[in-house]
């Protein structure tokens, strides 16, 4: 049970109403070199002792600076652990600095396990992700934590699968650009009766340069998603849907668990694909508009919570 959501916006809201939980929301002010300081709109400097308190922390989806989000939510967790709450938990639906989760030259930190110690020192007994990077590798982000911290490691599936169950796809075959990728492609080929294919992908770690391979896949005239847990800067997707593009489907969907950064939205919006479907795990500050189909997690984030 959670007595109490820590958050900033309509979507801490609805989770609070939905976990019948008390809302307290947080500001912050950002000083002319950057720097930010965050307040907790407290009604009394008692108010989260003994509390099961949940903060809610999303970063923006056009201006992501990991840096930032991350240590507001360091301070921000040490403040109320100091305040005197009971449990704390921490909701990133992205998690952030989970891309390096294994060293793959000498001398590259390890800054997942890094970032958990912190999070740990922080307070936190409860932590809620959704599809982290390493969702589909062998080694759970919970052994990053000590067994201390409750690791949920949340799947959007679902979501998607409700969502495309309404579209009228025909002969349909979901496409991931990883090999690895296999358990997430199935969470959505299956439910909806459908083929699907995992490409071997290589990159090489001094250019970053990816290469894709097709092999002997053949999609014309079918309706296609393309599925990947992320897109940053785009290159991937823009490489695998441009190579599917080729062979003539029907339709291409793309259906990515997070979006962000300006420069991939515009790469992928330029495709010309059917539909972009993601999720709010990112907040739009900036107020632009989404070329995009953002589909809501709080019901299912609820779920889990609860």
């Amino acid at each position: 049970m959670t007595d109490l959501v820590i958050g900033k916006d309509d979507f801490s809201e609805e989770l609070a109403t939905r976990l019948k939980a008390e809302l307290v929301k947080f500001e912050e002010e950002t000083f002319a070199d950057r720097e930010k300081k965050s307040r907790l709109l407290l009604k009394s400097e008692n108010q989260l002792k003994g509390k099961r308190v949940l903060l809610v922390a999303r970063s923006n989806r056009y201006l992501p600076v990991p840096s930032d989000p991350a240590l507001e939510t360091l301070f921000l967790l040490k403040e109320i652990k100091a305040l005197g709450a009971k449990k704390i938990g921490l909701l990133w639906p992205w998690a952030l600095y989970s891309r390096q989760d294994e060293r793959f030259r000498p001398g590259e930190l390890l800054s997942l396990k890094s970032m958990a110690e912190l999070l740990e020192h922080c307070g936190i007994e409860y932590f809620y992700t959704i599809h982290s990077h390493i969702y589909k590798k062998p080694v759970p982000l919970s052994k990053f934590f000590s067994s201390n911290v409750e690791v949920y490691d949340i799947s959007p599936a679902r979501l998607f699968v409700e969502y495309l169950k309404k579209k009228d796809l025909r002969n349909c075959i979901v496409v991931t650009p990883d090999e690895e990728g296999e358990g997430r492609v199935r969470e959505i080929s299956e439910p909806l009766n459908c083929d699907f294919r995992c490409l071997p992908k290589t990159r090489d770690c001094e250019t970053r340069k990816i290469e894709i391979d097709f092999g002997d896949l053949d999609v014309r005239g079918r309706d296609v998603i393309i599925k990947d847990d992320i897109a940053a800067s785009g290159g991937t997707i823009v490489d695998t849907y441009n190579g599917i593009k080729k062979m003539g489907p029907r339709k291409v969907y793309i259906v990515l668990d997070h979006l962000h950064t300006l420069e991939g939205i515009e790469r992928l919006c330029g495709l010309g694909a059917e539909e972009i479907i993601t999720t709010n795990s990112f907040v739009n500050e900036t107020k632009r508009p989404k070329y995009f189909t953002e589909l809501n997690l709080v019901p299912l984030l609820a779920e889990v919570i609860k």
